[in-house]
């Protein structure tokens, strides 16, 4: 988490998405869960700045660690989501249905 700016950040390598077919410019499906709990299943332009979108809207960009990060642009994804972290926590990433 990043409570500075509302960000999600995953230990998910950003290298994982080019593995399964999905770049910059591209979308992938977000799934994330709270134990069973679906808190979160949306489709995503993976970006590589936050301009890429418009102000507000949800994207999957790869932070300072190149792993996974949810974020808005201009925005908190974890207030508008409310994700957040620990061990019950669960993130699923994949190709997003065409």
């Amino acid at each position: 988490m990043d409570p500075t700016f509302g960000n999600a950040w995953t230990n998910v390598p950003f290298s994982l998405l080019e593995s399964i077919g999905v770049s910059y410019g591209g979308v992938a499906r977000l799934e994330v869960r709270h134990g069973r709990e679906l808190v979160l299943a949306v489709d995503l332009p993976v970006c590589r700045t936050f301009g890429e979108v418009a102000v507000g809207e949800p994207l999957i960009y790869p932070n300072e660690l190149m792993n996974v990060a949810l974020s808005r642009n201009q925005g908190s994804v974890v207030a508008r989501y409310g994700v957040d972290f620990g061990a019950d926590w669960q993130v699923r990433i994949g190709c997003a249905a065409s």
